[in-house]
């Protein structure tokens, strides 16, 4: 079987990792292209790096790009990847990419496109409502959707009218042998690990001047690290200089693997507001017996329990937030045993293989039936 995973652009995140690490863990029964819109970046880089067959996208003759729009130049470049080999499933990842490959995809009946949801788009954002309202008519033109969280899956199926049996919810996976060392206990200093491109909906901007200004005025010390690139062109960073929190604060940038940072940490904080799926860093840090705080949306509930692996709160309650974070860094022992629970279930019920597998089986049944 012939896939081809086409992403929306270069960069990389924990969803694309995710998936890079699925498809360097599948079996020979699947054979896995992998491109992207947007030139060479991380994505490029990583797919190298897991020795994966990673397809350039480029126009068939150079000298249209000087005149043709840059829709038309993607639109070009999709259709050469298309051609380029014996395809059996485009899996789509982002807006995008799965409308340009429908279009495609037109002039070739054989195809099967799947689209990967890897975000919950429930908010009233142009992209959100842009991709309901597309669904909402063109679900016909698409085999079916990968989510990768059920709260994804609902919203496609009560605000698009998705039919159920287009559905499938498959959670991003760990290799187990990555994490098969019994993590260490964090000790010293207390460390609050994010982990997160800094962007408006991963929450950095309010939870800096909510929480660690909060921090700032306790007896309590702490240090706080994120962890990502950096997307909003430095607001964070003038935000911890503007309240003089740079004795608290640091940034590292973009990481390929935060493992490091998550096991030198007192527990992992997840400010998102919204648009979340299965993050991966949750997974990440359960594995590595580190407990995650985080806001109760999307699919971040189905990841963490609530007073068993973690602490969940209202979302945007940051006193709520600090107090549950509090509670956690003044009591070592809730930590390591709501730690130990965390790396329990994730190595349990989270394996990339299962995720390759469930793969396997959603794209063996749409080639083995018409759509």
């Amino acid at each position: 079987m012939n896939v081809l995973i086409l992403f929306s652009s270069p960069g990389i995140g924990g969803a694309e990792q995710s998936l890079l690490r699925m498809v360097a863990s599948s079996s020979e029964n699947v054979h896995y292209q992998i491109a992207n819109f947007g030139g060479d970046g991380p994505l490029r880089r990583r797919s190298y790096e897991l020795k994966l067959n990673y397809f350039r996208l480029h126009l068939s003759d150079s000298r249209f790009s000087q005149w043709l729009p840059r829709v038309f130049e993607d639109l070009f470049s999709v259709r050469n990847c298309l051609k380029s080999s014996d395809l059996d499933i485009a899996y789509v990842i982002g807006f995008k990419a799965s409308v340009f490959v429908r279009i495609m995809g037109i002039f070739n009946s054989k195809l099967k496109v799947v689209h990967g949801i890897r975000w919950n788009p429930n908010t009233f954002s142009a992209l959100d409502l842009g991709l309901r309202l597309f669904e909402s008519v063109f679900t016909w033109s698409i085999s079916g959707y990968i989510c990768n969280s059920r709260a994804a899956a609902c919203t496609l199926k009560t605000k698009a009218r998705v039919s159920s049996n287009k559905l499938w919810v498959i959670y991003n996976g760990l290799d187990s042998i990555d994490y098969a060392s019994e993590p260490l206990v964090q000790t010293g200093e207390n460390v609050v690990v994010i982990v997160a491109t800094l962007a408006p909906r991963k929450g950095q901007l309010p939870f800096i001047s909510n929480v660690v200004r909060t921090f700032d005025k306790l007896e309590l010390r702490c240090k706080f690290i994120f962890v990502g690139r950096d997307d909003m062109q430095g607001r964070a960073q003038e935000l911890v200089d503007a309240y003089s929190l740079s004795h608290l604060v640091e940034f590292t940038g973009f990481v390929s693997d935060p493992r490091e940072f998550v096991l030198a940490s007192s527990l992992v904080v997840v400010p998102s507001l919204a648009n979340e799926g299965c993050p991966t860093v949750i997974l990440e840090a359960m594995a590595l017996q580190r407990v995650v705080v985080a806001f109760d949306i999307d699919g971040i509930s189905e990841l963490v329990e609530h007073n068993v692996t973690g602490l969940l709160v209202p979302n945007r309650d940051y006193a709520a937030l600090a107090e549950a974070m509090l509670t956690l860094l003044m009591s070592p022992e809730l930590r390591l045993e709501m730690g130990v629970r965390a790396r329990k279930r994730v190595m349990a019920e989270f394996s990339i293989d299962d995720c390759a597998n469930k793969h396997f089986d959603v794209f063996s049944r749409l080639v083995g039936t018409d759509n």
